[in-house]
C-alpha cells in the first residue's frame, strides 16, 4: 500500500519548527539574525494583534545583499505582501496546491482568529513526499537539461498515483499536472534562452486545448502559441520563430507528441505580436467559416503558461466582449456543441463501441465534449474570462444561464468521468500500454456502472438544452 503521509495529515502536523515573527518596524538586520539563531529559512512580520502582514526569506535577504540594500531598513518595505496563509486544519494537499499555483514557497500557517501561528515551507512537505508533487516542481525547475525534464516527465504517472491514493479529486490532479507542465516549460524556455540569447520583447507562451482548460491527464499532445508585445523590434519575428522551433522540438523529446493538427508555436499562424492575434480573432469572427471556427475553437481556451501573462489577459480583455456580441460565429459553436453524438442511447443505455480493438468501451474525451463545448459556449455568451470548463460552468450559474442543479449534476459528471479516465491510463500504463481517452463499463462494479450511467444522463440533458436554445433561436422564438 502507498505511504501517502502528507497528503493526509493536517497543515499543522507538518510544521517543524516554531514561527519567528518581527514587527513591521523593525530592521532587516534584526530579523536576519532571528532567522540565524532560529535555524529558519524565513521571518513573518506580523501586526500588534498577531496576524500576518508580509514574510521575508532567506532568498528575500541574499537579494537584499546582492542589492547593497541597507540592513537598516523597515520590513515593512522590503517584506513580500501579501502573505498567503493557511488553515492550521487544511490538508497537506491544499497547501501542496496552493504552492505550485502560486509559485510560491513558503505559506504562513494562522489559527481561527487569523492569527500567525507558523510557516510551513515547501521543503518541510519534500521532506515527507519525495518523488511527489513538490519534489517533482523542484526537479524541474533545476532541471539542466531536456533529457533531464524527460526523466522527470516520466514520473508523471507515480505523482498520479499518489495523488488518487491521497484522495485527491480528478480536479485536483488535472490542476496539479497542468501547473506541472507549465513548469516543464517554463523551464523549456529558459534553457532555450541559454542557447538563443535573451528575448528582444516581452513574450507570452500560450498553452490550449486541454492544457488550456487545466484539465490534464496522462495523454496529452502540444497546443501552444506564441504573442510578444507590438513594440517589438522589426527582426523579432525571427527569433520567435527559432524560440518556437526550439521550444516545441524540447517539449516533443520531454514526451509531450507534437500536435496532429499543427496547433503549435512552429505554425506562423500560431505565433505573432499582439496586433496580429486580434487581426486573426477579427478575421475568425466576422467569417466563421468551418477551417475559422475550428482555429476560433481551439484559441478561445488559450493561456499563458510562461512568459508574460499580462500579453495573454490583454488579448482575451480585447476579445472577451467581441465574441458575446459575434452572433453568427456562437450560433456555430452552438450547432457543435449540440451535433456531439449521444454517450447514451434510446433506451437508455452507454453508446459502446460495438466492433473493433475498443469493442465494449467507449471514449471519456468523447462524451465530456458536448460539456466542455457548452461550457465554453455559455462563457463566451456571458463574458466569463476563465478557461476552466467548470469555471466556466460556475460562472454561468452565477450569471443566472445555468441552474444550481444543472451546475451541481454537471460537476459531478465531469469530475466521475475525469477520475475514472485517469484510472483507466495508469492501468493501461501498468500493463505496458499507451494510455488513452477510454473506460470499459464492464470493468466496473456494478455500482459504479449505474453511477456512470447517470452522469452520462445528466450531460446528454445538457446537450439536449443546446439543441432545444439553437432551435427555438433559429425560429425566432
Amino acid at each position: 500500500m502507498l505511504d501517502v503521509p502528507a497528503f493526509g495529515r493536517r497543515v499543522a502536523d507538518l510544521v517543524v519548527r516554531p514561527i519567528v515573527a518581527c514587527a513591521p518596524d523593525d530592521h532587516v538586520g534584526e530579523a536576519a539574525r532571528r532567522m540565524v539563531a532560529a535555524d529558519t529559512g524565513s521571518v513573518v512580520v506580523v501586526d500588534d494583534a498577531e496576524r500576518p502582514l508580509g514574510i521575508i526569506t532567506d532568498s528575500d535577504l541574499r537579494r537584499l545583499v546582492a542589492r547593497s540594500h541597507p540592513f537598516t531598513a523597515p520590513l515593512r518595505e522590503v517584506m513580500s505582501a501579501p502573505v498567503a496563509t493557511i488553515a492550521r486544519d487544511e490538508l497537506g494537499l491544499e497547501a501542496v496546491q496552493m504552492m505550485l499555483e502560486r509559485h510560491i514557497h513558503h505559506l504562513v500557517v494562522v489559527d481561527d482568529g487569523g492569527r500567525a501561528t507558523a510557516v510551513v515551507a515547501d521543503s518541510d512537505i519534500v521532506a515527507f513526499e519525495a518523488d511527489r508533487p513538490l519534489f517533482l516542481a523542484r526537479r524541474i525547475e533545476r532541471a539542466p537539461s531536456v533529457e533531464e525534464l524527460s526523466a522527470a516527465r516520466a514520473t508523471y504517472p507515480r505523482t498520479v498515483r499518489v495523488l488518487l491514493a491521497s484522495g485527491a479529486g480528478a480536479d485536483a490532479v488535472a490542476r496539479i499536472l497542468a501547473e506541472t507542465n507549465d513548469r516543464m516549460t517554463i523551464r523549456v524556455l529558459e534553457l532555450a534562452h541559454r542557447e538563443l540569447g535573451p528575448p528582444p520583447a516581452p513574450y507570452a507562451w500560450l498553452c490550449m486545448g486541454t492544457e488550456g482548460r487545466r484539465a490534464q491527464t496522462l495523454r496529452t499532445d502540444q497546443d501552444n502559441g506564441l504573442v510578444w508585445s507590438d513594440d517589438a523590434p522589426a527582426d523579432a519575428e525571427g527569433y520567435f520563430a527559432r524560440l518556437a522551433d526550439w521550444g516545441v522540438a524540447a517539449l516533443e523529446r520531454t514526451g509531450a507528441p507534437r500536435c496532429p493538427g499543427d496547433v503549435m508555436a512552429t505554425n506562423p499562424i500560431w505565433r505573432g505580436p499582439l496586433a496580429a492575434w486580434r487581426r486573426r480573432f477579427s478575421e475568425w469572427l466576422a467569417e466563421p467559416r468551418p477551417e475559422a471556427l475550428l482555429n476560433a475553437l481551439i484559441a478561445f481556451d488559450f493561456r499563458a503558461a510562461a512568459g508574460e501573462a499580462r500579453l495573454a489577459q490583454e488579448l482575451r480583455t480585447w476579445l472577451v466582449p467581441r465574441v458575446a456580441s459575434a452572433r453568427r460565429l456562437l450560433a456555430h459553436i452552438a450547432a457543435g456543441a449540440a451535433g456531439h453524438r449521444p454517450s447514451v442511447g434510446p433506451l437508455g443505455g452507454i453508446t459502446l463501441e460495438r466492433s473493433g480493438p475498443d469493442r465494449g468501451s467507449f471514449d471519456v474525451k468523447r462524451a465530456l465534449a458536448p460539456m466542455v463545448d457548452g461550457a465554453r459556449l455559455l462563457a463566451l455568451e456571458q463574458q466569463v474570462a476563465s478557461t476552466s470548463t467548470l469555471e466556466r460552468l460556475a460562472g454561468a450559474q452565477g450569471r443566472g444561464a445555468l441552474p444550481d442543479e444543472d451546475l451541481e449534476e454537471l460537476r459531478a459528471a465531469y469530475l466521475a468521468l475525469q477520475l475514472l479516465r485517469l484510472r483507466s491510463q495508469l492501468t493501461a500504463i501498468d500493463a505496458g500500454l499507451p494510455p488513452d481517452n477510454r473506460v470499459h463499463p464492464r470493468r466496473l462494479v456494478p455500482a459504479e456502472r449505474a453511477s456512470l450511467r447517470e452522469h452520462l444522463h445528466a450531460i446528454e440533458r445538457f446537450r439536449r438544452g443546446i439543441e432545444l436554445d439553437r432551435a427555438m433561436a433559429v425560429r425566432g422564438v
